[in-house]
């Protein structure tokens, strides 16, 4: 079962919860911060697909996923094009190193200075994938702002929709379940999304149950955000649960 999209997903979808321990799936988070579903990912996602098993993708779809920024995948590169020296010290160093933590210029002075912390962000990030968040302080309206001016200039890209609906058909037909979803955030951002990002749910929808997909809706009420785009940790495995038991048909 493979979890795919961009930071709401890998933020908000904990396989730990996705499959119990009876069950002969193994689970994995696959998602890249700002990613976009172009042919290229959508390509690395069939690639870890096991022939011959049963399969799950569950797809979180997000109006960002399908703009030109996000289709070129800068997150995604930063791994997939990094030196094979750096992969080895990342797989096989990082227990040792993380006696040596990293510090960034401004951490660095608000330590050796008297300037309050004004914000902290906490990112513990999980061998499968699923990265455990929170900010201080909570801020549910954070988020708008940086996305208002996301969707300048970079709005959805209708080819890149059509490409994904043919993904999602041609993984149907070979019997993998590809179930979508809208990750939860806050009416708020949705509302935002909606009117500036020139993405139709509706019409998405309908074109994704179409091809072979099937589609799930979550209650924003049932979580919270802490920065109007991500889970808070505990939300994202109360989200995944609720995800787990919505999707236990597929798993038979």
């Amino acid at each position: 079962m493979l979890a795919v999209g961009d930071s709401r997903i890998y933020k908000a979808v904990n396989p730990e919860f996705l499959i119990d321990e009876n069950s002969n799936l193994n689970a994995v988070n696959l998602g890249y911060s700002s990613v976009g579903y172009s042919a290229e990912y959508l390509s690395f996602v069939s690639g870890r697909i096991k022939e011959d098993h049963k399969s799950v993708v569950l797809c979180g779809i997000t109006p960002y996923s399908f703009t030109p920024e996000a289709l070129k995948n800068e997150h995604y590169h930063s791994f997939f094009d990094m030196d094979k020296k750096e992969v080895y010290k990342m797989l096989l160093l990082s227990g040792y190193l993380k006696n040596f933590p990293r510090y960034s210029p401004a951490e660095v002075w608000g330590y050796f200075t008297d300037a309050p912390i004004t914000h902290l962000y906490y990112h513990d990030f999980k061998e499968n994938g699923w990265v455990k968040s929170f900010k201080l302080p909570f801020d549910s309206t954070a988020g708008l702002i940086p996305y208002r001016k996301n969707f300048i200039d970079n709005t959805c890209n209708n080819n890149a929709v059509e490409e994904y609906m043919s993904w999602v058909k041609e993984m149907s037909h070979n019997n993998v379940a590809i179930i979508g979803f809208r990750p939860p955030s806050t009416l708020a951002m949705e509302q935002l999304e909606d009117s500036l990002s020139g993405f139709n749910y509706s019409s998405f929808i309908e074109g994704f149950e179409q091809n072979g997909g099937v589609w799930l809706k979550f209650s924003l009420n049932d979580y919270s955000s802490y920065d109007g785009s991500h889970l808070h940790y505990k939300s994202a495995n109360k989200f995944t649960k609720n995800l787990a038991t919505k999707i236990e048909r597929y798993l038979k």
